[in-house]
């Protein structure tokens, strides 16, 4: 009855070997194929070593006992080699797998010899040694990093090493010893013991290869969630593109009217003037101001053309300033240029002598004074005079280039004609498109300040820009 136990017990962990080695084959992913086959090749190196050894004790087949010895120090180290896949450390793989063959192969080929050394206890020694190696390979390597099973594991690896620990203390006296205590029903307790660990680390294993399993399918729900997200943007920014060739196609639309309204302005007026000139052949004095006239009116179209552009580019996407140190001084005369002889005649400038270098855009800072001149010839009374001013600011720090200009007393100023396209009130009479002041107010913003605007003074007010040194 007791052999029948011993066998027994021999026969169900056997049994429960190749039942985990079945569930590890379907519960093994792609990635973790390798790990889980080197298991397999543990349980059945575990599952020949425990045969052999029932077979070798019941017949009395004492030549099989070096064959044990073997496959009982291989089995742990064939979990070792599944434990270590992927580790960083590809070295200590191979140098721990070179110490095992060496503890393994050498002592077991003098034990066969000679018989100096006992079998169980260098079976016992290769066992607790890859145990340990075990142990020391869960813990670093980041494979199994992260899951609760890889505690369990160690634990026990833990129980297993102190079982093997003590049949080596035992193994080194008596050769005949295979496990902790001699007598029959100790081994069955013994053989029971190590069924019950065995089982606890085939279920870890078997844990720790679902908990991956599910790692890996949340990492590709995450990617698929991901590309969808990356999708919903591609999508969105689809739109946004679509938006902005909409944009710019009503940009188009806009500045092909701009441009066009000056040019037919332009051809209407040439014509008036020729239609002019015909009785004037040979009256240069009387052609003079007719040609100051045409003069003018070029001035008009090269400005209303410079305001649609630049409100519809650059100052509208506040993009494209080139500041760099430039005389103020100078750009303020090129604006003044700019203007018609009719306006220059009313203009008054009032600058210091010394130059003034400021970091500024030329270009749209002289557009900007063309159109605070322009708008002072437009809403002030005729053969009234237009201050032209450029003076240093010590309260706010800066520099402040100002247009002063008497008002009619039919306008009425409102603060927000600063906006595209907006005007003050009873200003319809007068020409032009409300893009002007915009534009001033923009440049303004481009250099990272605002537009001044003051009305101090009874009947006259003051536009201007305040650059800071």
């Amino acid at each position: 009855m007791i052999q029948f136990s011993f066998v027994q017990i021999a026969h169900f962990y056997v049994a429960m070997l190749f039942c985990f080695s079945v569930c590890l084959v379907f519960a093994a992913e792609k990635t973790s194929r390798k790990p889980t086959l080197i298991w397999i090749i543990s349980n059945l190196v575990a599952g020949l070593a425990m045969e052999m050894f029932v077979v070798g004790e019941l017949e009395l087949h004492i030549h099989l006992r070096p064959m044990v010895f073997l496959l009982q120090g291989f089995a742990p180290f064939f979990k070792f080699l599944a434990l270590a896949h992927s580790l960083k450390w590809p070295r200590i793989r191979w140098i721990v797998s070179g110490l095992m063959v060496t503890c393994l192969m050498i002592p077991l080929t003098i034990y066969q010899i000679t018989g100096i050394l006992p079998g169980p206890f260098i079976a016992n020694f290769a066992a607790v040694s890859a145990t340990a190696a075990c142990i020391i390979v869960i813990i670093y390597n980041k494979y199994w990093k992260g899951f609760f099973s890889k505690f369990v594991m160690i634990l026990n690896f833990i129980l297993a090493i102190y079982l093997l620990f003590l049949r080596l203390l035992k193994s080194w006296q008596q050769e005949t010893i295979f496990f902790l205590l001699s007598s029959k029903d100790e081994v069955i307790f013994v053989l029971t013991f190590l069924a019950i660990i065995s089982f606890i680390g085939q279920m870890a294993f078997l844990l720790m290869l679902t908990s991956r399993t599910q790692y890996y399918a949340k990492i590709k729900q995450r990617r698929e969630e991901r590309v969808r997200a990356r999708s919903v943007s591609l999508r969105w920014q689809n739109k946004e593109i679509s938006r902005l060739l909409d944009e710019q196609r009503r940009l188009l639309q806009t500045l092909t009217h701009e441009v066009r309204q000056p040019i037919n302005n332009a051809q209407a007026a040439l014509q008036g003037i020729m239609s002019d000139l015909q009785p004037m052949r040979g009256n240069q004095k009387r052609a003079l101001p007719v040609a100051i006239r045409i003069q003018g009116i070029l001035d008009d179209i090269t400005l209303s053309l410079s305001n649609a552009i630049v409100g519809a580019t650059l100052v509208e996407r506040g993009k494209g300033a080139n500041l760099h140190d430039c005389e103020i001084l100078s750009i303020a005369q090129l604006a003044l240029l700019d203007c018609p002889n009719g306006v220059r005649e009313r203009i008054v400038i009032d600058f210091p002598e010394n130059d003034i270098f400021l970091a500024v855009d030329p270009i749209l800072l002289r557009l900007a004074l063309r159109n605070l001149l322009d708008n002072a010839a437009k809403f002030s009374p005729p053969e009234t005079e237009i201050v032209f001013s450029i003076s240093l600011d010590e309260e706010r720090f800066g520099v402040l280039i100002a247009v002063k200009n008497c008002v009619e007393s039919s306008f009425v100023f409102e603060r927000d004609m600063v906006g595209r396209g907006s005007r003050g009130l009873n200003a319809e009479a007068k020409e032009g498109s409300g893009i002007g002041l915009y534009v001033v107010n923009e440049v303004a913003r481009i250099h990272g300040t605002d537009m001044v605007i003051e009305t101090s003074e009874p009947g006259n007010v003051t536009f201007g820009i305040l650059l800071s040194e």
